[in-house]
């Protein structure tokens, strides 16, 4: 875990460090900055971080506004704010920030950003354009993809999108979760309801015809995801 901590009192900064080593390990690479500006030219010059710490109040640029500055230079970057005040929250929010900690820092503050990451890093995104518009999707919400005149519907578990894109541009960044049904049809195979041999039902009450040449292997590959999540959840008892 790479980490960043751009704190600029002292005394803040041994004990963010210090729980960083208590929660992270002294494994964890850490780099310390004094003002936003010189994060941001680090991340400019190359230097990257899974997780950036900005206190709020910084000497010349704010965290929030540095903050916005390394998501625009690396929008994966993981921020947590740290301040007295919880004046910036809603700010904090829209940047998608893994958490907003009120001084001073504690351990249990920091296992709480830990414990949302990996919660977070269990999630897994679909990135897309629609127009001129990047977007994304939760994997989890997804149900299936369907082609359309060299683009793509995307139905989801609360509405549809569209995706600029051909399928076939798109099915890299799917999981094992999805299965190809039919010619121009992923399917999120959490979706489907019922398998049989020559068609699936989904949960909405489509059915799909399964592709001739594949209904074996089509099945097999259903019958082996269903297998292996009954394994993973007996596992976990």
């Amino acid at each position: 875990m790479r980490i960043a901590v751009c704190e600029d009192d002292d005394l803040e900064r041994k004990i963010i460090l210090s729980g960083i080593r208590e929660v992270w390990g002294e494994e964890s690479i850490t780099a310390c900055f004094g003002e936003g500006e010189a994060v941001i030219q680090a991340a400019e010059n190359g230097e990257r971080f899974d997780l950036y710490f900005f206190d709020v109040y910084l000497p010349g640029m704010l965290g929030i506004e540095a903050a916005e500055e390394i998501k625009k230079i690396d929008p994966d970057a993981e921020i947590v704010f740290v301040t007295m005040s919880r004046e910036f929250a809603v700010e904090a929010f829209s940047l998608r920030a893994v958490h907003y900690l009120m001084k001073p820092v504690e351990a249990g503050q920091l296992r709480e950003v830990a414990c949302r990451l990996r919660q977070k890093q269990k999630r897994k995104y679909l990135h897309f354009k629609s127009g001129r518009q990047e977007m994304r999707v939760d994997l989890s919400i997804l149900c299936y993809l369907q082609s359309r005149h060299n683009k793509t519907d995307l139905i989801t578990r609360n509405g549809m999108l569209y995706a600029s894109s051909p399928l076939s541009a798109l099915t890299p960044e799917l999981d094992e979760r999805f299965l190809t049904i039919s010619r121009g049809l992923v399917v999120n195979m959490d979706y489907i309801k019922d398998m049989q041999t020559s068609f699936c039902l989904l949960e909405d009450g489509r059915k799909v015809l399964l592709s001739r040449g594949m209904r074996g292997e089509i099945v097999r590959r259903y019958q082996d995801y269903v297998f292996n999540q009954i394994e993973e959840k007996g596992a976990g008892k």
